[in-house]
């Protein structure tokens, strides 16, 4: 005789069990695209560049250290030593304020630049 089969024997899927299913395969799927793309995107190169730093010869002359109105005497003129570029110094600029003795200034003097010996 043949058996019956009852319907409670037949194997049902849950729609949990369905839903956590389809997330696990989503979530395998999207971690090997992006790990596949992460292979794939180049590193960017960083190049190292050398600066190129000229080195000149630096002569110290004296510049006021305020601006200096025309008539004041030389020896009266507050100066402090700057470093200048021995080629981009003016010609006829001052080395040395000692040797000009009781002269003064024929024109205002702008502080922190070179004095000229035609200013004086």
């Amino acid at each position: 005789m043949a058996t019956r089969v009852s319907g409670s024997q037949i194997r049902r899927y849950s729609s949990a069990g369905t839903l956590l299913g389809v997330l696990a395969i989503a979530c395998g799927v999207g971690s090997a695209a992006y790990v596949a793309g992460k292979r794939l995107t180049p590193t960017p190169v960083r190049e190292q560049y050398k600066a190129f730093v000229p080195e000149y010869s630096t002569v110290e002359v004296p510049v006021p250290v305020r601006p200096v109105p025309a008539g004041t005497s030389v020896r009266d003129i507050a100066t402090k030593m700057e470093k200048f570029p021995d080629h981009q110094l003016p010609q006829g600029a001052l080395r040395d304020l000692r040797l000009q003795g009781e002269r003064v200034a024929l024109v205002p003097l702008p502080a922190g630049l070179p004095i000229m010996e035609a200013n004086i």
